[in-house]
């Protein structure tokens, strides 16, 4: 299940969840927040569900569906924030995968200040794995990420804070030798998720991150151990970034990939 805002553009959010979800061959089901109206280069309006509503599309679903794993993204507000954090508490048996999606690609703003602290004290408890990317894990920590170093420290302090995994996902700023370089920790367990940059992958980039996120819950709802869930959720992302195509005016989007990516991306466990 994905809990999330619509991107009317469909490059982000539910609608590239769902296609993440059907590509990777489990059955997608959604709970829309937000709707919004953009496209890959701005955000020109946001208009949310009320909380009961979100609450309402959850339970209907839940009522009839077997949800294994579930996945956050947009939220907006505290008070969606805690109808979701509360929603997934009475639900304990699905893995939860929480997106803490605060700023778009295009700078726009998709949680408000006072949500974060709802989305650390009342969701982060319950997730199997947070993805914050690098801006998001600055604001949660408080902290300047200037290097690969800096990354692995607060990802290890996030993951020890809320007790779950946590992957920060570096992009430019943990670039090593020639490859993109995420940050894994789960309990003592460190590592570094890394796969070739792609000549104009940033051309593509808007929608990575529930991408991601969405390959994880799916690889973990068809019962995947966690950090083979990872990886493949890497290599789809990878594959999509590889195939993706041109759309509409001067967009490269990222399609679901017609084929396995694998060989490309690693885990090294960090001594």
């Amino acid at each position: 299940m994905t809990i999330a805002g619509s991107d009317s553009g469909g490059g982000a959010g539910v609608q590239a969840d769902l296609r993440t979800f059907a590509a990777l061959g489990v059955f997608g089901t959604s709970a829309i927040t937000v709707l919004t109206a953009q496209n890959p280069r701005e955000v020109r309006g946001i208009f949310p569900a009320t909380p009961a509503f979100v609450e309402s599309q959850m339970d209907a679903v839940f009522a009839k569906f077997a949800v294994k794993a579930a996945k956050t993204g947009m939220l907006l507000s505290s008070a969606i924030a805690r109808t979701v954090s509360r929603f997934m508490e009475r639900h304990p048996g699905c893995a939860l995968v929480v997106d803490p999606v605060m700023v778009s690609t295009s700078g726009a703003r998709l949680l408000k200040e006072d949500a974060v602290d709802t989305i650390k004290n009342k969701l982060f408890p319950l997730a199997r794995w947070i993805t914050p990317n690098i801006e998001e894990a600055e604001i949660l920590s408080g902290r300047r990420i200037s290097s690969l170093s800096d990354a692995i420290e607060v990802s290890s302090e996030l993951s020890r804070r809320w007790r779950c995994g946590c992957v920060l996902k570096g992009g430019h700023r943990t670039y090593l030798q020639g490859r993109r370089t995420d940050v894994v920790v789960r309990g003592r367990r460190r590592f570094l998720l890394s796969a070739p940059d792609l000549d104009g992958s940033s051309c593509a980039s808007h929608g990575t991150g529930c991408t991601f996120a969405a390959a994880l819950a799916a690889n973990l709802a068809k019962g995947a151990a966690d950090l083979d869930a990872l990886v493949s959720a890497r290599e789809f992302v990878q594959a999509s970034l590889a195939g993706k195509v041109r759309v509409g005016w001067h967009i490269n989007a990222m399609f679901p990939p017609r084929k396995e990516y694998r060989g490309e991306v690693e885990l090294c466990k960090i001594q």
